[in-house]
């Protein structure tokens, strides 16, 4: 996890309100897609379940896999 300049960041930077940024990859049918977001307040609360090494649910759109986002 990051914060916005892309440096990392821990519980201390998270519950002082820093914005917390995750970086994923992701495979559909052989390819690897890369991509990032912000983590919302919800996920903020589970931070745990996204530190690097952490496997997490990745929807995407089968029409347009690179159009996606971590739950």
């Amino acid at each position: 996890m990051v914060n916005a300049e892309g440096e990392p960041i821990g519980q201390k930077e998270i519950q002082a309100g820093v914005k917390c940024f995750v970086a994923y990859e992701y495979y559909v049918s052989g390819v690897i897609y890369e991509a990032s977001q912000e983590l919302n307040q919800e996920q903020l609360k589970k931070f745990e379940e996204y530190l690097p090494g952490a496997v997490v649910n990745v929807r995407y759109d089968p029409r347009c896999p690179t159009s996606c986002i971590v739950e």
